[in-house]
């Protein structure tokens, strides 16, 4: 693994300790269904910069303890607003874990219209269309071109996917996929769901013609190989009683991208991601307050 550092802009307008408090409270929702999800197999992490990060860090260290595969990558909402056929340059799933069999893959990410409601603008994060389309692609190189043998599972037309085919960002991470996996077969494509800690149905925008607008989150831990995209913010109402007493209403995705900031920073290296530094009490140490430190691997 390469070395890389990214900092996470955090929004200053309200009681910081209180949004860390709940950031934590979705990472726990989050690393519950991470644990239910590896009982039926190996599961890759994904944080999609900047906001996935900020999701999972008040579990980092557990997920270092677990032995959780950690990649960073990248689709931005703003490329991926309005452009159903976006892919990005640094999209990306760990093919390596391939190597082996077909783990599932969680993506996280995470959005301010995330309110609860039945509003249009609740919905799932932009950047899940990038992975949608970076998934067609995956499942172009394990059915050789077979969209039948995967696209109901994925929600997705065939007019989709024959435009998608056509782009320039389909055929570089079509060729980066070939060649990261060679002369591989697998036994299924993948599947693609969504969740979120919260249980809501969101919107889909950007999913392609003659697909849903809106999806539920999954319920039933999947059997066959999937792609889970995450949405990890919950709306103030789906909090406890008992947190939104102690800590005040929530703002949803209140560490989201903005230019009026405080910085944590993070690093990645051989043995996972960590964040090594910020202003005040860090997610981390929040979180161990309410659920207390992860028990150390024994060798």
């Amino acid at each position: 693994m390469v070395f890389l550092a990214t900092k996470i802009l955090l929004l200053t307008g309200v009681n910081m300790d209180t949004e860390i408090g709940y950031l934590c409270v979705e990472a726990h929702e989050c690393y519950g269904f991470l644990k239910k999800l590896r009982a039926k197999g190996e599961v890759g992490i994904v944080p999609n910069l900047s906001y996935g990060l900020m999701a999972v860090s008040p579990i980092l260290p557990r997920l270092r303890n677990d032995q959780y595969p950690i990649y960073l990558s990248k689709v931005g909402s703003s490329e991926a607003h309005n452009d159903p056929l976006v892919m990005g340059t640094q999209a990306s799933l760990p093919l390596d874990l391939l190597g082996t069999g077909q783990p599932h893959f969680v993506v996280f990410d995470g959005t301010r219209n995330t309110g609860g409601s039945s509003r249009d603008n609740d919905k799932y994060p932009d950047s899940q269309q990038g992975y949608l389309n970076y998934a067609i692609a995956l499942n172009d190189f394990i059915t050789s071109n077979n969209a039948e043998a995967y696209r109901k599972m994925m929600g997705v037309s065939t007019s989709h996917i024959q435009r998608l085919r056509g782009t320039t960002q389909y055929r570089m991470h079509r060729t980066q996929i070939e060649q990261g996996l060679g002369v591989r077969t697998f036994e299924s494509p993948y599947s693609f769901k969504y969740w979120n800690p919260a249980d809501l149905t969101l919107a889909l925008l950007n999913h392609g013609d003659g697909c849903d607008r809106s999806t539920s989150s999954l319920r039933d831990i999947p059997e066959r190989p999937t792609i889970v995209f995450v949405n990890s913010v919950m709306p103030s109402n789906y909090h406890s009683r008992e947190h939104r007493a102690q800590w005040g209403e929530h703002a949803p995705a209140y560490f989201d991208d903005n230019n009026r900031a405080k910085e944590f920073q993070f690093s990645f290296d051989s043995c996972g991601v960590y964040l090594t530094s910020g202003l005040g009490k860090s997610p981390v140490d929040v979180y161990e307050e309410l659920y207390g430190k992860a028990e150390v691997a024994k060798s």
